[in-house]
């Protein structure tokens, strides 16, 4: 791994995602401190933050959308944390949610895909994923969108690649946040 600024990466990419989020009307604030040293793979971790951040600007209708990084919990000193917060619709997040089934199912195949192009026998592999198109009814007032999931199925197996930890809040009506905590070093 080797050191960068994880600061000028998110503020880069925040700025090149501006006009994105203006054209649909919504604000994108950035929120953190003007240096974040540490230890890491820079495409991984942009890989990371643009695709919560491209998730968070398609599903907010109004309002917008906040990225903020620097030290972790209080306490916690071998680790800084990325946050993509928006004022979305938020979702359902619990056992049997649709989000929760897509994004088991998504890393599941990834890993599989992973597997099977580490065997140097295998042919040219292509990575599908579906989500029924009449899932089971749902009683409650918010569904997932076609399609949700994938994307995030990209960002837990990158986040399991650097050792990190994803975190995710979300209340309907109110929006999400998604919180990753990374290590600051990965020399023992």
């Amino acid at each position: 791994m080797k050191s960068l600024d994880a600061a000028l990466t998110l503020r880069e990419l925040c700025a090149r995602t501006l006009p994105l989020a203006e054209a649909q009307g919504l604000y994108l604030r950035v929120e953190g401190p003007m240096d974040l040293l540490v230890e890491g793979d820079s495409i991984k971790i942009q890989r990371i933050a643009q695709n919560l951040l491209f998730n968070a600007i398609k599903y907010t209708p109004r309002g917008g959308v906040t990225v903020s990084w620097g030290d972790s919990r209080e306490g916690d000193a071998a680790r800084w944390m990325m946050c993509v917060k928006d004022t979305g619709p938020g979702f359902h997040a619990g056992p049997g949610a649709p989000i929760a089934r897509a994004l088991e199912d998504a890393t599941q195949e990834a890993r599989e895909v992973a597997v099977a192009a580490r065997d140097e026998e295998s042919p040219a592999i292509t990575l599908q994923t579906h989500v029924s198109d009449n899932p089971a009814p749902d009683g409650r007032p918010i569904h997932q969108e076609h399609g949700e999931g994938v994307g995030l199925s990209i960002v837990k197996r990158l986040c399991e690649l650097l050792n990190a930890t994803m975190e995710m809040e979300s209340n309907p009506g109110e929006g999400t946040t998604v919180r990753v905590l990374f290590p600051r070093s990965y020399s023992g």
